[in-house]
């Protein structure tokens, strides 16, 4: 074969390539799918006469209309209730476009769900977290956690396995932006890295609203930028996103600057949202044209 002639071949399985992957999600486009997205699945439950709201994650398949050229939220066939009642009952919620769980968090788990079912290994026979409690208030130490991405996550590669994703946006949310000590340390058997392997040729965006802040703790800037690097590592630097109302008004923002930075508002609130880039592709990155919300 010529040079000219494989030349040719070669830039037509490229280009045959590039047509097969999935439209690429804008920041604008985005940016309405969160807003229902939250409207939608974001769970309250009541205690003590007033409404809580527990950090949650989830996993949305949005499908891809042609018609429109847009990812259609109301092709999203999960009951909203449903989604809603079965994690603020500390179960994970797997569907057919969603899936999704709250954080458990001792003792905060007796009041969101009483009659739960005990998910961790204890010494009493208590088979509700309301038995746990009753048993004995030192069934757990303060604070003792799973973290709601962790949950969500390690149900993700079996859940993908019973759906045929095709050109699917595989939206995944967070509350808070990761942390570096646990959920993007290698080393910490709790990572969520090891639960993110091998979706790159999925049409995957990573979202989270609010920059993590545990309490009582200060983080400093570099780990929060740390934690978002790790993520880029394993998913893109380009798939991360903040999404959080600024203004009355709901931002999203890519955490690639495009010079191998992170973008100063994924990890300090006091940095303004500023500019949005349009046009992130789940392989080929992100197109070089701005876009403002």
């Amino acid at each position: 074969m010529g040079l000219l002639s494989f030349m040719v071949l070669s830039l037509t399985v490229l280009l045959l390539a590039a047509n097969s992957f999935p439209p690429a999600v804008d920041e604008a486009q985005l940016k309405n799918l969160v807003s229902q997205v939250l409207n939608l699945y974001r769970p309250t439950y009541e205690f003590n006469n007033s409404m809580k709201t527990p950090m949650f994650s989830l996993v949305a398949r949005i499908p891809f209309k042609s018609e429109t050229n847009q990812y259609d939220i109301n092709q999203v066939t999960d009951d909203a209730n449903n989604v809603k009642n079965t994690i603020v009952g500390c179960e994970v919620y797997t569907g057919t476009n969603i899936l999704a769980a709250t954080v458990l968090r001792w003792p905060d788990v007796v009041a969101q769900c009483l009659d739960g079912r005990v998910q961790w290994p204890i010494s009493s026979q208590a088979r509700t977290w309301a038995e746990a409690y009753r048993q004995s208030t030192r069934s757990f130490n303060e604070g003792t956690a799973v973290h709601a991405k962790y949950r969500t996550l390690q149900n993700l590669h079996t859940w993908l396995n019973n759906h045929n994703i095709g050109q699917d946006l595989l939206l995944i949310y967070v509350y808070a932006s990761p942390c570096a000590k646990r959920c993007t340390n290698r080393d910490n058997k709790g990572n969520i890295l090891k639960l993110l392997t091998d979706y790159v040729e999925f049409n995957i965006v990573f979202v989270f609203s609010k920059v993590f802040k545990p309490r009582n703790t200060i983080i400093p800037p570099e780990d929060l930028q740390d934690a978002l690097r790790n993520l880029g590592e394993e998913i893109g630097l380009q798939r991360i996103f903040r999404c959080d109302e600024a203004n009355g008004r709901m931002k999203c923002v890519n955490c690639s600057n495009n010079t191998g930075n992170i973008t100063g508002w994924c990890y300090d609130d006091n940095q303004p949202p500023g500019k949005k880039r349009q046009g992130v592709n789940s392989r080929w990155g992100s197109h070089d044209s701005l876009h403002e919300l």
